[in-house]
């Protein structure tokens, strides 16, 4: 992708837009579908291998996404003022995006069983990638439109962003999920209670579970669990489940509250 011609027509402006908004969208739509697909792995199997290769997949599709948005953006606004950004990088960004290519053959290959369970596998597949991914800088010192230093730099400054966006995620995103058989119970009826650990690479810890002081386990797991009790009848608790729980890239504890619909009196 080459900068807009600010000389030009607007047609030409036009569909360097057009191609950039082509890319960004689908950055956008890859970076998605592997966060589903990296929360669903997790869940299945947490500290699985696999989940560092697509990790580090996943945070190059953001890295690009953002890189094309910025570049988008300054197109945007060659139709009122000229470039913010300098056509050197837009000539690096067209020798850089085809790596999210070679990282989305990356996320095909380990989703097979046989890389998935295996350490070496998986370090080789990412070691090559990263290597390959270096090896396209000296496409734009054969071609003389760029230095080494531009690609391989913009190169290494997408896997770095790659790997912070995965620390920064599996440090936010860890939850759990509370859910009941019911949503309005009557009073004395017998509750299922479901909690589930959710994360980004690992699931966080459960360390225990209390329901208005009336109910406490000590649980300390990364594994869900699913319990029941019924509270006295005519009770007058708050009735609310408190889940605290620990990520596993943090050094503080959160809590997951839950109200349940308890009503007064019997619904029959």
């Amino acid at each position: 992708m080459n900068a807009p011609n600010l000389h030009g027509t607007s047609d030409r402006i036009r569909s360097e837009i057009e191609f950039g908004l082509a890319i960004a969208t689908f950055f956008g739509s890859i970076w998605y579908f592997g966060f589903e697909t990296i929360l669903s792995r997790t869940e299945a199997l947490p500290g699985d291998p696999a989940l560092d290769a697509l990790a580090i997949s996943h945070g190059v599709f953001f890295a690009l996404f953002m890189y094309s948005v910025i570049l988008l953006a300054d197109m945007g606004l060659s139709f009122f003022t000229t470039n913010l950004l300098p056509t050197d990088v837009y000539k690096v960004f067209f020798y850089v995006w085809p790596i999210g290519l070679l990282f989305i053959l990356l996320q095909f290959l380990v989703r097979i069983d046989q890389f998935a369970t295996s350490d070496r596998w998986v370090q080789g597949i990412v070691g090559a990638s990263i290597t390959i991914s270096f090896l396209i800088a000296f496409i734009g010192i054969r071609n003389k439109k760029s230095t080494l230093w531009q690609v391989s730099g913009t190169i290494g400054l997408l896997l770095l962003t790659a790997v912070f966006h995965e620390i920064l995620m599996a440090a936010v995103l860890p939850d759990v999920d509370i859910e009941t058989d019911k949503e309005l119970y009557s009073s004395g009826e017998e509750i299922l209670v479901s909690v589930r650990p959710v994360g980004y690479l690992f699931n966080p810890t459960v360390n225990t579970i209390s329901v208005d002081g009336f109910k406490n386990i000590d649980w300390n797991s990364n594994s869900g669990c699913t319990f029941r009790f019924a509270y006295p009848k005519d009770s007058r608790s708050s009735h609310i489940i408190a889940v605290n729980y620990s990520p596993q890239l943090s050094f503080y504890t959160r809590v997951k509250w839950h109200y349940l619909r308890v009503a007064e009196k019997s619904l029959n």
